[in-house]
């Protein structure tokens, strides 16, 4: 059963479903990433629902493969150019504080004409712009020294999110968010557009918090970050803020919970 999938979420190829979402495996050489898993199936067994969620951070946070060129030869006389493609990506970046957004269908349409482009080539191009988190050094937990309990929690509505530990190692930090809602309804999950929470460390230091993906079965759900470098001990002057955030392109909803 292989799914391939392109930058922005959709699915081009897949084989057998299972449920209600599909085994997937990425492949993707040029920009030397490989990842595997299971993107929102729902699995009925014995009257229950098992689900998987991998949201798109944590399917590009997976095993990385080395980069591989996609050709054995470059043209130095574009060199320059192509620096001033760099350049201009960077003042791109900036003029619009990293939040640029995406051109209009009408804009794509006009410049594919203007510069003969094909429309879903530069809407792929835009659409990896979106995308460079994505591609940031994967920083994997290594000396685990212990767990520190805190035992944070908020509700809503039928929604009961929660923290109660930490697992503390030399080089980061790794935080489990839960959360446990009504499963008196037979299977309501499988008609809730799928969201996931990302997670932003409000604190005397800047950290990087990478979304590893989660899972969980019905009425329970649990989500894994890595946080580098390793928090404080003392969460005194921490805050953990959940941002809830609709596939694709982490889209957020508005709805975030402080803890």
């Amino acid at each position: 059963m292989i799914c391939v999938f392109d930058l922005e979420g959709t699915v081009r190829s897949k084989g057998e479903s299972t449920g209600t979402g599909t085994l997937a495996f990425i492949r993707n050489k040029s920009q030397g990433t490989c990842t595997c898993g299971l993107n929102w199936i729902g699995t009925k067994r014995k009257g229950r629902i098992a689900e998987r969620k991998l949201n798109k951070g944590a399917m590009s946070t997976m095993k990385r493969m080395p980069f591989e060129p996609p050709t054995e030869h470059y043209e130095e006389r574009i060199k320059d150019i192509d620096e001033q493609i760099c350049n201009f990506i960077k003042q791109r970046k900036d003029l619009s504080d990293n939040d640029p957004g995406f051109p209009t269908k009408q804009l794509i349409s006009t410049w594919a004409e203007k510069y003969d482009f094909h429309e879903e080539f530069l809407n792929s191009v835009f659409s990896h712009f979106l995308q460079e988190e994505m591609f940031r050094p994967v920083v994997e937990p290594k000396g685990f020294i212990k767990n520190i309990p805190i035992l944070k929690s908020f509700e809503k509505d039928d929604m009961f999110f929660s923290v109660t530990f930490v697992r503390q190692f030399e080089n980061a930090s790794v935080i489990h968010l839960t959360i446990d809602t009504d499963a008196s309804d037979e299977y309501p999950r499988e008609f809730r557009e799928h969201t996931f929470f990302d997670l932003l460390i409000e604190g005397e230091e800047n950290y990087e918090c990478r979304n590893e993906g989660g899972g969980g079965s019905r009425g329970h759900t649990s989500y894994t970050y890595t946080v580098s470098p390793a928090l404080p001990d003392d969460f005194s002057n921490i805050h953990f803020v959940f941002r809830e955030c609709k596939m694709p392109f982490q889209k957020p909803t508005g709805f975030e919970i402080i803890i």
